[in-house]
């Protein structure tokens, strides 16, 4: 699976510029890399049928939800096997990852919009479905490449 790291922290010279797109992604959130994501990965010259755009707007309905596969079958009207390997061949990822990739954009959006009222991250954590802060914070990092308190400290500049 090809892993989208919208920011990488550069040490040295180049660091400014690294540091001034994190800025610039914190403010814009990460809507545009799932697009961007979902877009490169799609089958050339193909739309995704109805019943796969159904369960795509099931899973960013109720990403905040413990949301099982077949749930999003039943959803769509499909057979959970057959879901699983159509929503890959046009998002590029598993129904699981696109859930967690939509939490991670969720917690980001509300590390970069808190502002001084900020949740705690281990509530953030919480409310974004993970089990615990440190597992939130090593999904966050692999997701955005910053910890989440690098990311809140960037937004809030």
């Amino acid at each position: 699976m090809m892993s989208l790291r919208p920011v990488t922290v550069i040490t040295g010279a180049s660091a400014g510029i690294g540091v001034a797109l994190a800025r610039v992604f914190a403010r814009n959130g990460h809507e545009l890399a799932l697009a961007a994501r979902r877009d490169s990965t799609r089958p050339a010259g193909r739309r995704p049928p109805p019943w796969l755009r159904a369960a795509e707007e099931f899973l960013r309905a109720n990403f905040m939800q413990a949301i099982d596969l077949r749930q999003v079958a039943a959803a769509s009207g499909v057979h959970p096997v057959h879901l699983a390997r159509v929503f890959r061949q046009f998002y590029g990822s598993t129904p699981g990852q696109y859930v967690r990739a939509l939490r991670l954009d969720w917690a980001a959006s509300q590390l970069a919009a808190a502002g001084a009222a900020a949740p705690s991250l281990a509530s953030l954590a919480q409310q974004a479905g993970f089990s615990d802060q440190s597992h939130f914070t090593r999904a966050f990092k692999r997701h955005t490449g910053l910890t989440p308190a690098q990311y809140r400290g960037l937004s809030q500049r």
